[in-house]
């Protein structure tokens, strides 16, 4: 091997342990990034299980008197709310060029209806009209009192 093999394997052997070392770098931080995670998952573990299975909640005050409105006997509409293509991400590999995640988009059927409730539209009040509504008071050529609406019942 010539002279200059050698320099450009040496250059080549350099520029991987340069690589090598700086994945060592990123393998130290994820790890300590999964560590940290762990822990945090394990804590949350560890709460879920006390709500769980831990001490009862504190019962409320129930009230003598149910002041909840009571639900219509037979609604008047039904309007269905629901999801129609599946909103997850998939990481699938390879992506397509520029893309960084793709999502799933597979149609949903036959869904599970988990929550019912009844809303009560309130149409606004029309404009409440106020019309004007002048008093008048008249005199009578030659009479002294003024004759008005308002001095009859005020007396």
């Amino acid at each position: 091997m010539d002279r200059t093999g050698i320099v450009l394997r040496d250059k080549r052997i350099a520029e991987l342990m340069e690589m090598v070392s700086e994945q060592q770098r990123v393998i130290v931080a994820l790890q300590a990034w999964n560590e940290k995670l762990q822990h945090e998952v394990e804590e949350l573990r560890r709460e879920l299980r006390a709500t769980a299975t831990g001490e009862p909640k504190q019962e409320r005050k129930k009230r003598e008197q149910n002041f909840a409105r009571p639900r219509s006997p037979e609604p008047t509409a039904r309007v269905e709310h629901a999801v129609g293509a599946c909103p997850s991400l998939v990481f699938a590999r390879p992506l397509p060029e520029g893309a960084s995640y793709l999502k799933c988009q597979t149609t949903l059927t036959h869904g599970t209806v988990y929550r019912t409730r009844e809303v009560i539209e309130v149409v606004p009040n029309p404009a409440i009209s106020s019309p004007s509504t002048p008093t008048l008071s008249a005199t009578a050529p030659g009479a002294a009192p003024t004759a008005s609406p308002c001095r009859s019942w005020m007396g």
